[in-house]
């Protein structure tokens, strides 16, 4: 594949990272960071505070994680032209004329093509023992 989506097919064949559970590293790092944010700062209340926003700022971020890789897992399960589409229709915010084009085929088969592989993509991402 070439184009916008042949990032999606260059990755390496390495499993996905797992992360630790969010209390683990709580409980492995919070008593370090907060002795770092107090040595900063001077301030307890404030130490105690900032490495609380720290954290909830990890586990947001871990959970943003776990949803794109989820959505990334979906994605890749569909067909290269369901990708194409996609990518280049949402991603690349091309109209349908245009994706189209590149593909080489009918605005009305590229809007068909578009809509049913979008619908599959939701099914996937809606059944969770699939992703």
């Amino acid at each position: 594949m070439s184009g916008p989506l042949a990032l999606l097919d260059a990755g390496n064949d390495d499993p996905p990272q797992v992360l630790p559970p969010f209390d683990d590293v709580y409980v492995a790092h919070s008593a370090n960071v907060y002795r770092f944010c107090l040595s900063q700062l001077g301030d307890a209340a404030a130490a105690a505070d900032v490495t609380q926003d720290a954290f909830i700022n990890v586990e947001v971020l871990a959970q943003h994680h776990s949803e794109l890789e989820r959505a990334t897992t979906a994605i890749l399960q569909l067909r290269t032209q369901e990708r194409e589409l996609i990518g280049l229709r949402v991603a690349a915010d091309l109209s349908f004329r245009e994706v189209a084009a590149v593909l080489g085929m009918s605005e009305q088969a590229a809007k068909v093509a578009t809509r049913r592989a979008l619908r599959k993509l939701r099914s996937k991402l809606e059944d969770k023992t699939n992703v």
